[in-house]
């Protein structure tokens, strides 16, 4: 996380560097743009935000997001790209992870 508590993630079907370091490759699911969103940590609050994704990316089963729109995110959340379905899970805790789980 950089000093000033801002970061951001990105989520897509790429396995490059950046998404290897510091993202999430969901190389499996064809559906999926190579760069398909972004989660950006600003003042302590979590934004889900398209990155112009040719599938479209919806949150609790909604309409697909407006590209480059950040929407702020709360827990218990779904978010849904291509055929995959995130559960967010919000927490201050390390020790809450479950090691099964993928966690953004």
């Amino acid at each position: 996380m950089q000093p000033n508590g801002e970061d951001t993630f990105k989520m897509g079907r790429s396995t490059g560097r950046l998404f290897r370091e510091k993202g999430v490759s969901l190389y499996k699911d064809k559906e999926i743009s190579t760069t398909h969103a972004k989660i950006a940590m600003r003042n302590g609050q979590i934004f889900l935000v398209d990155a112009a994704s040719t599938n479209g990316t919806q949150l609790n089963g909604g309409d697909d997001l407006t590209a480059h729109a950040p929407v702020l995110l709360k827990n218990g959340d779904i978010v849904t790209m291509g055929s995959t379905e995130l559960l967010v899970t919000i927490s201050d805790a390390v020790d809450d992870l479950d090691e099964n789980s993928t966690y953004l």
